[in-house]
């Protein structure tokens, strides 16, 4: 049998079309031997994304705790609901929902492919149709081409997108043959709506629809538009109107990344581009190696970089045109490829040039190419040898099952991941950045330095970069460091992150009036921000804006009702501004919150003190003593009650003095606050010699601005503790 018969017209045998006949025999066919196929897709499917269900939430993926947006791709936001509801932050019921989605894009591949090879090639047996149909589907299934579309979580778009793509063809297909049409038609609407709601890639579903009726159903497209002029006609109009619902909106968005006013490159700079990423799928759809989750891949600019790629597409676009006047299979094939990527690979620009997602639902038409012309050749060259093409799709099916398995490995963490995609494209610099930002996340902030710098020398003006190099070097101590990169950051793009982790650092030099500044310019971003408001609100509260303060810890447990130290820095600003009671409440609410680490056993043992539970504060705070021994702030608060509860015995006096000397030896006599609990201590023993003198100290430091009362405090007590040492 020569590959040419199936590329010919097989359907038009006679006169007058009789759409009924095949496909009610392909059909019934279909129906026959349907489920055990079905198993297998299954089977195959659950074994290549088996390691899948694991693999953590990734860069782009929506961490439970942040809001869904439902303004584009309301479906795929639906879809991150239901997971949310299901398994929270427990990504297997994440990954269950892309497994399941891709698997039901494989079945309706098969039924299509079916029903296809039933009309394109009529000559030969169902046994060679569903053959060829199973193990190009077997094939999509589990090609390590597709992994980035279903194993990581925000690109589910892609493969919902292509459900409901697959879903328009096959219901349209089964209308020609059904007893009732409408129903099927309506259905093909249906899923026409659901498609604009995943994914745009639809938007090229009713030309590739009619190019299908136009070859294997009518005699051709102006009598496949009479025949099913009623459909067409509401395709087109659903079509536009949702185009303009859920597309357009996104091409005219202020700040795009998809339309024609990207401010990176030009149209025709993103037209050329595109000829050399097209090869490159082609290629990776032929033999898959090396796959790279992030190709940073460079706009076209010499002639050599586009004119011979641009020569051979266009060459396959020729073909595929001549062979489709032809009415040859092939060509449609081709067809299918080009146009499903045309939104994401023709003149709509896209900031990023190439991913291998795009090529999710076009890959099914090479493979179908490729299985057919494999099968050709083996019955051409080897006709007698009838185990040889399922010998051959056994293997090649094995290698590809095997090298999806392994590519899932890879997504294992943030850090397998980025790491194999600098080894895939070492000149990406935003590849060096996200590697340098997750190294930076799990505290390997050397190794994070070295990616970093790397992604600058690539870039030296990429914004996040700078912000990550800052959160580096905050990491490391090195405040002034990380104060250069971080200004830099803000001033190249002025994203709220920067002028976040900006206000952070200037917090920690103590700028606290900058450091405000810059973290309310973040909070415009997120308004109720958790933690965004909490750090706002210590700025304030170090200026001394007990107004400012309160609201913004107030907003802090509102979204963050268990944050205990905003419940207990809240209740020291209420006490200063004369509100006891108030004050108890959060007290109260921090105390309920059970202490896991010395730092919470600290907090424990200040609530305690403030309600006056004097003993349990102080076996809290000495707790937290033996938690953490190099901490000098649990010495101090203990030292304080006792100092403040002894009584007429001497001995809880002299062990509040130990205490005392061993937070001002911690904190080396750096921090007022100790200081004056040593001199405390001092005078409760009768030393106010040398209370005076820790005073003495205290006062030629800097006064904390978390306490504004305390240079006037330690003012008062060493002219106290003068006039009793005598001086």
């Amino acid at each position: 049998m020569a590959l040419g018969a199936l590329g010919g017209a097989p359907v038009i045998v006679q006169d007058a079309l009789v759409p009924n006949q095949v496909p009610e025999q392909a059909g019934t066919a279909s129906r026959s031997s349907f489920r055990s196929p079905a198993l297998l897709l299954a089977l195959a499917t659950g074994l290549c994304y088996a390691n899948s269900l694991t693999v953590p939430f990734l860069f782009d993926d929506l961490l439970p705790s942040v809001p869904l947006d439902y303004g584009t791709r309301p479906l795929v936001w639906a879809s991150f609901a239901l997971n949310r509801a299901i398994s929270g932050a427990d990504t297997w019921s994440y990954h269950l929902f892309n497994t399941l989605v891709h698997l039901g894009c494989g079945l309706l591949l098969l039924g299509l492919l079916r029903l296809t090879l039933a009309r394109a090639a009529p000559h030969l047996s169902s046994g060679t149709h569903n053959g060829l149909a199973l193990v190009t589907t077997l094939a999509w299934l589990c090609h390590p081409l597709q992994t980035e579309s279903v194993t990581y979580l925000s690109q589910r778009a892609e493969s919902m997108g292509a459900l409901f793509y697959l879903a328009v063809l096959y219901t349209f297909i089964r209308s020609t043959c059904a007893a009732r049409p409408i129903v099927w038609q309506a259905l093909a609407l249906l899923s026409l709506t659901l498609g604009f709601a995943a994914k745009e890639i639809i938007v090229t579903v009713p030309l590739v629809l009619w190019l299908y009726d136009a070859l294997f159903l009518a005699r051709g497209p102006l009598q496949a538009l009479r025949l099913h002029k009623g459909f067409y006609g509401a395709l087109a109009l659903a079509s536009v109107a949702l185009a303009f619902a859920f597309i357009a909106p996104l091409l005219w968005a202020e700040r795009p990344w998809v339309g024609l006013h990207i401010e990176e490159f030009s149209q025709l700079d993103y037209v050329r581009t595109q000829a050399g990423v097209v090869l490159h799928y082609l290629r990776l759809a032929l033999w898959p190696h090396p796959l790279c989750f992030d190709y940073g891949w460079p706009i076209a600019k010499t002639t050599w970089d586009y004119v011979p790629q641009a020569l051979s597409v266009g060459t396959l676009l020729l073909a595929a045109g001549v062979l489709l006047v032809r009415r040859s299979w092939i060509g449609f094939a081709l067809a299918w490829f080009f146009l499903i990527l045309a939104p994401t690979s023709s003149f709509v620009a896209i900031k990023d040039t190439a991913f291998e997602h795009r090529v999710y639902l076009s890959l099914a038409g090479v493979l179908a190419l490729a299985v057919t012309a494999g099968w050709w050749f083996c019955a051409r060259l080897f006709p007698r040898v009838r185990w040889l093409p399922r010998a051959l799709a056994s293997a090649a099916l094995l290698a590809l099952a095997a090298a999806t398995v392994r590519r899932n490995h890879e997504y294992s963490s943030p850090i397998a991941l980025m790491q194999s995609t600098v080894a895939c494209a070492p000149n990406n610099d935003r590849a060096h950045s996200n590697l340098g930002g997750v190294l930076l996340d799990a505290g390997r902030v050397q190794e994070a330095l070295v990616a970093l710098e790397t992604a600058l020398r690539l870039a030296p003006n990429a914004s996040l970069t700078h912000l990550k190099l800052g959160r580096a070097y905050l990491a490391l101590g090195d405040v002034e460091r990380a104060l250069g990169f971080l200004r830099t950051a803000v001033q190249l793009e002025g994203l709220p992150v920067c002028h976040e982790f900006l206000g952070r650092a200037l917090l920690q030099k103590g700028d606290a009036a900058w450091a405000a500044y810059h973290l309310q310019h973040a909070l415009l971003g997120a308004p109720a921000d958790g933690n965004l408001n909490y750090v706002v609100a210590r700025a304030f509260d170090q200026l001394g804006r007990t107004d400012k303060a309160r609201g913004h810890y107030e907003q802090a447990l509102r979204a963050l009702p268990g944050h205990e130290d905003a419940h207990l820095r809240l209740a020291r600003v209420l006490m200063r501004e004369e509100q006891p009671l108030a004050a108890l409440e959060h007290y109260q609410a921090a105390l309920a919150i059970a202490p896991d680490t010395a730092e919470e056993a600290l907090r424990r043992g200040l609530c305690l003190a403030a309600l006056g539970q004097r003993d349990q504060a102080l076996e809290t705070l000495l707790s937290s003593v033996q938690l953490a021994p190099l901490v000098p702030d649990a010495y101090a608060a203990a030292a304080r009650i006792l100092c403040s509860s002894s009584g007429s015995s001497a001995a809880p006096r002299e062990k509040a003095l130990r205490l005392a000397r061993r937070a001002d030896e911690l904190a080396r006599s750096q921090r007022p606050d100790v200081l004056e609990v040593l001199a405390l201590t001092h005078a409760a023993v009768g030393d106010f010699e040398s209370a005076a003198r820790a005073l003495d100290q205290a006062l030629a430091l800097p006064v904390p601005a978390e306490d504004p009362g305390l240079g006037a405090r330690l003012r008062q007590r060493l002219e106290d503790y003068r006039l009793r040492a005598g001086r």
